[in-house]
């Protein structure tokens, strides 16, 4: 449900009710104004059999390498480019194979942030990335107050805490609140818990 949710909010489905952005119902946007306006990263985006720094510049070929290497910092891959003996000139075959699913998934995040949209939705775009990067790079999104709108999709319960409002879809049915407010709902308290055991047992 989460993701028909914000592909709905994208115009991939139609939808009866109401959708809006500001006071403009999404229905009434065209596609164009949509894909302006909307970025919507997915769990598994699609890499091109070129090298790193193609894929990043894919949408902004003439980037400047300073800005591109900064934005790979922010998401924390240019430590692992840099390891590699041709950097950002590695080529990383067919759909990124060369590249473990954790650094395809920063290398996409990379990618989408040379061109910022109002709107940036996060469909579990950090699933495969370990907590440590994971962390580092939540904090630097966090970093950019009244940026763009963020929309994040997670099964990762513990990173709730530090948004202004959540949706929590539970046997179809959607609670909203913060975090805080959400502590309230038994079910969810549940689940935050045992988020909270896990994450205590992966230090331990």
């Amino acid at each position: 449900g989460k993701s028909i949710l914000l592909k709905t909010l994208v115009g991939f489905y139609e939808y009866k009710g109401s959708i809006k952005i500001g006071n403009t119902e999404i229905k009434d946007l065209s596609k164009k104004q949509v894909r302006e306006n909307i970025c919507l990263l997915l769990q598994d985006s699609y890499l091109f059999s070129k090298t790193i720094a193609e894929n990043i510049k894919i949408l902004l070929p003439y980037l400047p390498n300073e800005e591109m290497i900064s934005i790979s910092k922010f998401f924390t891959l240019d430590d692992d480019v840099q390891k590699l003996k041709d950097g950002y000139n590695t080529p990383i075959g067919k759909k990124g194979i060369v590249l473990s699913k954790g650094q395809r998934q920063r290398l996409v995040l990379t990618r989408a942030f040379t061109q910022i949209k109002p709107i940036m939705i996060f469909d579990d775009s950090f699933s495969a990335i370990d907590r440590i990067h994971k962390k580092q790079i939540y904090d630097n999104l966090m970093s950019l107050k009244n940026k763009f709108t963020k929309i994040i999709i997670t099964h990762d319960i513990g990173l709730a805490r530090n948004f202004d409002k959540v949706i929590y879809i539970h046997n179809k049915k959607a609670y909203v609140g913060t975090h805080e407010e959400l502590l309230e709902n038994e079910n969810y308290r549940k689940v935050y818990e045992l988020d909270q055991d896990k994450l205590e047992e992966e230090y331990v």
